[in-house]
């Protein structure tokens, strides 16, 4: 289902928080460049460097002529859902991103609902949500990633969710058979 999400033309945190809390996602036009992203994320939260960010705390994405399955997101080749970080212990909770200029061609962001998924397995494959809960069922990153989950329970009723489906991923052979499930929802 796409879902039609308005573009606040403010920054204030107040009103990117309501849009986490109604929807999970806020879209807003006129960051002015990377300056204004870190404000506006220092508002919110902490900022977490990426391995890749510069010292500002700000990745560019853009290709750059690597090639090998853990820099993926700096080609121009389109990448599958996944979330930020997902070999690391402690991922950021949210993810900022801006663009910086439009595209000639592609650029196109695929953004998924992580309760809708979680809600659909709950309702059309209860087996598969359950070996996606597995504890240590999924190893993120190589050698030295996380072991983990693809959902886990956050704090009271909220639910974390950890997905890759690259190379940098291992699923354990009871949770394997169920990721049709999980791509279908």
């Amino acid at each position: 289902m796409l879902l039609e999400l308005p573009v606040r033309r403010c920054t204030a945190p107040t009103e990117v928080l309501a849009d986490l809390a109604a929807v999970g996602v806020s879209l807003i036009d006129e960051v002015s460049g990377p300056p204004a992203l870190i404000d506006l994320a220092r508002s919110i939260g902490s900022v977490v460097p990426h391995r890749d960010s510069d010292s500002d705390g700000v990745t560019v994405i853009q290709d750059r002529g690597v090639r090998e399955a853990a820099m993926a997101g700096f080609t121009r080749a389109a990448l599958p859902p996944h979330t930020d970080r997902s070999g690391v212990a402690n991922p950021p909770g949210l993810l900022l991103t801006a663009c910086g200029r439009q595209p000639d061609i592609g650029g196109e962001a695929l953004i998924v609902d992580g309760r809708a998924v979680h809600d659909d397995l709950a309702q059309v494959a209860p087996d598969a949500l359950a070996a996606l809960y597995a504890p240590r069922s999924v190893l993120f990153g190589g050698a030295d990633g996380h072991l983990g989950s693809v959902f886990a329970l956050a704090s009271g009723t909220a639910v974390a969710l950890r997905l890759r489906l690259d190379t940098l991923v291992r699923f354990a052979p009871a949770v394997a058979p169920h990721i049709p499930a999980l791509l279908a929802a």
